[in-house]
């Protein structure tokens, strides 16, 4: 989910040492290479998949009791505590406002409806008996965190809420796209991107997915790449976790 042309060949390293430590562990239907296509529901319910990256925000809505958690990368970006992620509220830096409210009958830009970080998490911060429609006068549907920035930027829209990973991943590798870019306001805390496997897929090798992925992130031979990647730990985390997120947006729809 927060793979960068800049991080490409890091993540097909890091895959093949999991894939090493995998294999050790008797995991069969391994793929030789990982699939860098982008993630979309078809995939993600496919009764084969082994590994992935979702939103939260699916894993409690189409895809709930479909695939199985497997667990929830940490990242070392601010923002993050643990493997809690927490959305940046953008703006250009010439504009006033440090509230939603203020933004009122401007244009948003959003990643995907389906997001939580660059969509539903706006719901949570809405006053009650507000909406997203009688909030801004415009909503702009760019496909990635990274083009909801440039929209901003360009001025095409006036906020977005971007993934405080991706913001730091493009902070680093891409500085200059958030140049004239400033944070007003932050979302509140919740459980990062979660990894999921097939509903087949048993629970053994659920615990050797867990520990391939948690000893390949201490793993001296690649520790540049995963220090390009931002990955810091994988936590243990469970359905229930979760639960959090499908409550927050039951309060949003109310």
């Amino acid at each position: 989910m927060y793979e960068l042309p800049e991080t490409r060949l890091d993540h097909d390293k890091f895959f093949q040492v999991v894939r090493r430590k995998l294999i050790r562990r008797g995991v069969q239907r391994l793929p030789d290479t990982l699939d860098h296509a982008e993630e979309n529901y078809a995939s993600w319910l496919d009764p084969d998949l082994l590994l992935s990256q979702t939103c939260g925000y699916p894993l409690t809505t189409k895809l709930h009791n479909k695939v199985q958690l497997v667990g929830t990368p940490c990242y070392g970006v601010d923002g993050c505590e643990g493997h809690f992620y927490r959305s940046w509220l953008i703006t250009r830096e010439n504009e006033y406002g440090t509230s939603l409210d203020d933004f009122r009958g401007r244009t948003l830009a959003i990643n995907s409806r389906d997001s939580l970080s660059g969509y539903n998490v706006l719901k949570f911060l809405l006053s009650e008996n507000e909406s997203m429609e009688n909030i801004f006068s415009k909503i702009i549907v760019t496909g990635k965190h990274e083009q909801s920035i440039k929209t901003v930027s360009s001025g095409a829209a006036d906020i977005a809420a971007i993934d405080c990973v991706t913001f730091g991943l493009i902070k680093h590798y891409r500085p200059e796209e958030i140049d004239d870019i400033r944070i007003f306001a932050q979302g509140p805390l919740l459980p990062g991107l979660p990894l999921i496997t097939s509903r087949r897929t048993m629970a053994d090798d659920i615990e050797h997915l867990i520990e391939a992925f948690a000893t390949a992130v201490t793993d001296t031979s690649i520790s540049k790449e995963v220090k390009r990647l931002m990955l810091s730990d994988i936590a243990r985390t469970q359905p229930d976790d979760y639960q959090i997120i499908a409550t927050l947006n039951k309060q949003g729809e109310s």
